[in-house]
């Protein structure tokens, strides 16, 4: 049955006054009195419009409420869920005879009702029926499908009172008159809308009787086609728009949910974000309810573990996109995602940089469009708020309001306490087999973030060390900081690592401490402090071999990676040492892992994307590459072993096209085109033999403008026109076109 009455659960409107935030009770109080002052000979049809979840059915309430106290008969109806116009009539008209029954209404009208419930037969009303016709002709129905035709269908099966029974009814109320309140209209499936107005104007048109229809007029308009608004004007006696709430009474709905629902939350956080909080009551409950579900969560928690304005700001993002909101954070922890925030001095330029980066990540969420103001103001308070906050304290508020912890910090703080005193390994394993069966995850997802934690808590160490003062607790943290990184290592080393992790995790981590340390790497100047920026570079380095891709690493280590990621010249020169003495230990393997791009048939076609395998591509094509520097004899040894084997001809074109592209174009990850001269020249050997490479075998026709090209540019550079082979099958001659032919066919 699709009548709904009543409403309990978390949506419930609201039925005491006193949580009549809104101030929803004077709303009403204007229908009642459009009620009393309706002449009693009138049917009177009043809309209550406003769009969903905006409280309508609250206003309800109260006129319920109100029109009882003053005598009335009150009868609630919803159409939402029926899909046929059967549904409706079968529905409607059995409220409606329950409604009479309760408060006694005995005439024959409860009888005929009873009839059109269930007969399918009845005498016609010829005026009805032309009342149907008028309404077509007129153009108050919109569409013939609901016009003469069916008014005299529906008519002759369903209903028609007489004048008789008109009076008796309005002799038997008194002075009552009968309130029908028409809930969720807009919520009906389409076909049923029209139909069910058509009902209201043109059947059940009797005296003492007032329909409140609450929709969406909206939606409902759209329904009815394009003379929908024109229809509705008719239908439709009176107008009352549900004011939009204030500022104000959002704060005070805002405050009420949370101190109800969520009284753990800190009601100082929740007026800080008060002028954000959605307007729609609905959506206000959501937010509220969402945040209630963490109860539990909050229980594990420090209560200076998390900070709720962070928390609370990325909970009012999904209630508007979960989409949206999970993007913002990748971007907010991205290790370049600085510049979305806009640091700059000048407000304006910040200001417009922020709009810039708003529209353009809003670009990726179409479905957005009609929400678009709502969400970039809430872009936009991120963007004020997240830059003076660390980025490991976002990543942890973040995890708590995206997704439950297997382990807090106060949990592991507790584990760290009793690991410092003996540092022994089981006692990993033992909080990893706690942690598991408390929350009930799977392993690898707590291995995992143990080791996150690490990182974090070691983050969070530095970040305390930073501004404290006392030289017994600031060599305290860094003691402490010291042993988080010893942890990290039994951790993530070994044979058997106690917390093994993926490879990818693993370069994930690594990653995460290489970005900790060349942000401190400055704090060098107190006490034990050059000692655990040593460490730090140690662990670094022990952590190589579990990380398991010295590519991945190299590809790290480039400074231009790292150009923006400094506010001065120390800290990007300190930072430079450390990646110089990384660089020193994890270079050879590295290089040993590009040679197999150039041994392996194909293997240059690999590193053709600038974007991908960028380590291997400096290794390769760079003028300040060590593989020139340093090892430039082993790399051409490699290239000379090639020669006479499958595809070398066609592996020494690619690398040449690639050298040659890479050196001209410029390539911010290896090197500049001002690079290009200088390279050519320093190494006319390498390049020699890469050109010998390339002629060592006739080519097919299509490649050989491309050789001519190839060569001309090499000879421009300043290489001797003996250190290129020009065989006869490349000349641009009538010969060489007859070679090259009999190069097509031997092809």
């Amino acid at each position: 049955m699709s009548n709904r009455a009543s409403q309990a659960g978390h949506d419930a409107p609201v039925t005491d006054r006193s949580e009549d935030y809104y101030d929803r009770w004077p709303v009403a109080r204007s229908i009642s009195r459009i009620i009393e002052s309706a002449p009693p000979q009138w049917s009177t049809r009043i809309g209550l419009f406003g769009p969903w979840g905006d409280g309508k059915t609250s206003v309800l309430n109260f006129l319920e409420q109100q029109q009882r106290e003053a005598g009335n008969i009150v009868i609630r109806y919803a159409p939402w869920g029926a899909s046929t116009p059967d549904e409706v009539w079968k529905d409607f008209g059995q409220v409606l005879i329950r409604g009479l029954k309760q408060h006694n209404v005995k005439l024959p009208i409860r009888e005929r009702l009873n009839s059109w419930v269930s007969s399918k037969k009845g005498p016609l009303s010829t005026g009805v029926k032309a009342a149907g016709e008028l309404a077509e002709l007129s153009g108050q129905a919109p569409g013939a499908a609901i016009g003469a035709s069916f008014a005299s269908t529906l008519i002759s099966e369903k209903l028609t009172f007489t004048g008789e029974e008109i009076t008796k009814l309005t002799q038997h109320l008194g002075a009552r008159k009968v309130v029908v309140f028409i809930d969720d209209l807009d919520r009906t499936d389409a076909v049923v809308i029209p139909k069910l107005l058509l009902v209201l104007r043109e059947l059940l048109d009797l005296a003492q009787f007032a329909f409140v229809l609450a929709f969406d007029q909206r939606i409902v308009a759209s329904a009815l086609g394009t003379s929908g608004q024109t229809f509705l004007d008719k239908v439709i006696d009176f107008r009352v728009e549900l004011p939009r709430p204030t500022a104000e009474q959002v704060k005070r709905l805002g405050v009420a949910q949370f101190g109800k629902l969520c009284n753990f939350v800190p009601q100082a956080a929740v007026e800080d974000i008060a002028r954000l909080l959605p307007s729609n009551p609905r959506k206000l409950k959501l937010l509220s309810r969402s945040i209630a579900s963490t109860r539990k969560e909050v229980d594990r928690h420090e209560a200076a573990e998390l900070d709720w304005n962070v928390i609370l700001l990325l909970a009012l993002v999904r209630t508007e996109s979960e989409a949206l909101a999970n993007r913002l954070l990748e971007i907010t922890l991205d290790d370049d995602g600085l510049n979305w925030f806009g640091y700059m001095q000048d407000s304006e330029s910040k200001n417009t940089k922020r709009e810039e980066e708003q529209e353009k990540l809003l670009a990726e969420f179409p479905e957005l469009e009609s929400q678009k103001a709502r969400a970039k103001s809430l872009l936009g308070a991120w963007q004020e708020a997240i830059p003076i906050i660390p980025g490991e304290q976002i990543r942890y508020q973040a995890k708590f309001a995206l997704s439950p912890d297997c382990i807090t910090w106060g949990e592991f703080k507790e584990f760290f306490k009793k690991w410092r005193t003996s540092k022994e390994v089981g006692l990993v394993s033992e909080f990893l087999t706690e942690r598991v069966n408390a929350s009930e995850a799977r392993p690898e997802s707590v291995k995992k973030e143990l080791a996150e934690t690490i990182l974090g808590h070691y983050s969070t160490v530095l970040e305390t060390a930073s501004g404290t003062k006392p030289k017994a607790d600031h060599l305290a943290l860094l003691s402490e900081g010291s042993d988080g990184l010893d942890l990290l290592l039994q951790c993530l080393t070994g044979p058997l690592p106690v917390c093994a992790i993926s490879r990818v995790q693993m370069q994930e981590r690594w990653e995460q401490l290489f970005n900790i340390a060349s942000r401190w790497r400055h704090f060098n100047a107190n006490e034990n402090e050059p000692e655990l920026r040593a460490k730090e570079v140690q662990t670094l380095l022990d952590l190589g071999p579990a990380v398991g891709d010295p590519m991945f690493i190299y590809e790290k280590l480039n400074p231009r990676h790292l150009r923006d990621a400094f506010f001065n010249d120390k800290e990007a020169c300190l930072a430079k040492e450390m990646i110089d003495t990384i660089r020193a230990a994890v270079e050879p393997a590295a290089m040993d892992a590009a040679l197999t791009y150039v041994t392996q048939p194909g293997g240059i076609k690999q590193i053709f994307f600038r974007e991908e395998n960028k380590a291997a591509r400096f290794l390769l094509t760079a003028p300040a590459s060590p593989m020139f520097t340093t090892h430039k004899l082993v790399l051409m040894a490699a290239l000379d072993a090639r020669r006479s084997t499958p595809n070398v001809v066609a592996d020494a074109n690619d690398y040449l096209s690639l050298l040659l592209s890479a050196l001209e174009h410029g390539d911010s990850s290896m090197c500049t085109a001002a690079e290009r001269e200088s390279f050519i020249n320093e190494y006319p050997d390498f390049m020699g033999l890469i050109w010998n490479l390339c002629v060592s075998e006739p080519s097919q026709y299509r490649m050989l403008s491309k050789l001519r090209s190839h060569r001309k540019v090499l000879l421009e550079a300043g290489m001797s026109a003996a250190a290129l082979s020009d065989p006869e099958w490349l000349r641009d001659t009538p010969v060489a076109q007859s070679a090259d032919q009999v190069s097509v066919l031997q092809g």
